[in-house]
């Protein structure tokens, strides 16, 4: 086996499949590699890596003079890589697996293990394909992954939900404490796909996000246990959570009290300032809404405390309610556009959060107990 690739290229293609390495200690060695395939047909190095749980192939260009495949440790292939000259990079075979790295005056000899050692990526079948534009699906994962939870007792809240809903594709998380609701229009939807109800991992949607390129069209496809993203740049796929959903819709409520258009910025800004003086695991923030104005006010027992005020336009009666801070940053910070629009009812019922550039996206919030 011979090629010869860009660093530059070679490089960017192990840090996208380097997501599916092993995070924690594994007894299965062969887990610890990166498989490379030289493809002279395809004039390129096929660059795969996978857990069992989730699984990532990039093709990256490269000039390829004869075909073969093996598999070395991902770490160290990255850290020697990284290492080289910003110049082309040679890689060939001399002897059984082991894999000769050169660029410029340098050398690396680096020993790996056969393909056949290497586990075989998962191939689905009978599923459900749906196209998407990049732009767009990384768009809704950033925005609806900030609710996912991170407690692994409940698993089924450690992904976002996938349904369709008037023909379009709808991403849903919750942690329990809020919710995120994002629907992607995608390519057309027959009625077969219509059934469709899985939950995707964080994980994989973060790789999904990171990976592809803004202009790139994507397909998703979904198996009874598995799902795939593909594009050009590459192919990720990972395992489904094979659990049941929350009735997402019993959370949203259906009418609201009182009505508040405020500058997301200047929100986001003031939050900040205050919840300096927020402490605790809910970093808590009292808002006091009352005609024109939002009063917010953060307290802490050893520091001292916060105040400061909003002008707002707000409709309905005054209200006085406290919000973990973390939670609404969290959703200002994903949101777009300069106006922001907060729906709420009571001190203990949900609020809602959204932008009129955001139309296909909401928040639901829970309040904090005063």
């Amino acid at each position: 086996m011979n090629a010869s690739i860009s660093k530059n290229d070679f490089m960017n293609a192990l840090t996208k499949v380097a997501s599916a390495l092993p995070s924690r200690a594994t007894s299965i060695y062969a887990l610890q590699n990166i498989l490379l395939e030289f493809k002279e047909g395809e004039g390129a190095i096929r660059i795969s890596a996978t857990d069992l749980e989730v699984s990532s192939v990039v093709d990256s260009p490269a000039t390829v003079q004869e075909e073969g495949s093996l598999a070395v440790i991902g770490s160290k292939l990255i850290e020697s890589i990284r290492e080289l000259p910003d110049d082309e990079i040679i890689l060939s075979s001399s002897e059984k697996n082991v894999l000769n790295l050169k660029s410029g005056k340098t050398r690396f000899n680096l020993r790996g293990v056969s393909r056949e050692e290497y586990p075989t990526l998962p191939v689905l079948t009978g599923e459900k394909s749906f196209k998407v534009s990049s732009k767009v699906l990384k768009e809704a994962i950033k925005k609806t992954i900030i609710a996912v939870s991170v407690n692994e007792a409940r698993t089924f809240l450690t992904g976002a939900y996938f349904t369709i809903v008037d023909k379009k594709i709808r991403l849903v998380s919750t942690d329990g404490h809020r919710l995120a609701l994002s629907d992607i229009t995608a390519g057309e939807i027959g009625k077969e796909k219509k059934n469709v109800s899985v939950i995707i991992p964080a994980r994989i949607l973060l790789i999904a996000a990171a990976a592809f390129e803004p202009d790139e069209k994507i397909t998703i496809s979904l198996s009874e246990t598995h799902v795939v993203f593909s594009g050009e740049t590459g192919r990720f796929s990972g395992r489904l959570i094979v659990e049941k959903f929350p009735d997402y819709q019993k959370i949203i409520p259906k009418k609201f009290e009182t009505s508040i258009k405020i500058n997301r910025q200047v929100l986001l800004d003031t939050l900040r300032r205050v919840s300096v003086y927020s402490t605790g695991e809910m970093t808590p923030v009292s808002f006091n809404v009352k005609s024109g104005k939002i009063f917010l006010h953060a307290e802490s027992p050893e520091f001292g405390d916060a105040q400061d005020e909003i002008e707002a336009e707000v409709k309905g009666p005054a209200i006085e309610i406290n919000f973990n801070s973390k939670f609404i940053q969290d959703v200002l910070k994903v949101l777009t556009g300069d106006e922001l629009n907060i729906e709420m009812s009571s001190k203990i019922a949900p609020a809602l959060f959204k932008t009129d550039n955001d139309k296909e996206y909401i928040y639901i919030l829970m309040p904090l107990r005063g």
